[in-house]
Formats: C-alpha cells, structure tokens, sequence
C-alpha cells in the first residue's frame, strides 16, 4: 500500500508540474498516515526521527554554506 501511495504522490506532482488540477495535499497526507503505519509496524519511531534530525540538520547546514553564513 505504501509503493501505490506513493505512486500516486508521484502522479499528482507530475499533474501539477503539467499544470494540471493536482491533489498534492491529500496525498502528501496519505503517504504520511502509511510511513505512521509504518513506523508502528517496523517499531522504529525512535530511529526515524534521530535519522530525520539528523539529516535537516545536514540540509540546514548547506543552506547555510551556500548562503555563506
């Protein structure tokens, strides 16, 4: 269920990208409710949010390089 959600994640992208009508949001939330799923079901919440921290830190890092701050 997560791959198709995704997949159409990835469709309602490509429609707003062809300036077509888009459902960006719902499926934005979709694919959120399935990594929530996923999270219980792998019992890594933990783990996904150090990974998740982790790595905007690292994007605010070389925001913050590329801005030369």
């Amino acid at each position: 269920m997560m791959i198709e959600e995704m997949a159409e994640l990835t469709k309602a992208i490509l429609n707003e990208r062809r300036g077509r009508d888009h459902n960006i949001a719902e499926e934005m939330a979709d694919v959120r409710i399935m990594l929530a799923q996923m999270e219980i079901i792998f019992q890594n919440a933990g783990e996904v949010e150090q990974k998740f921290r982790e790595k905007v830190a690292r994007l605010d890092r070389r925001l913050q390089e590329r801005r030369g701050v």
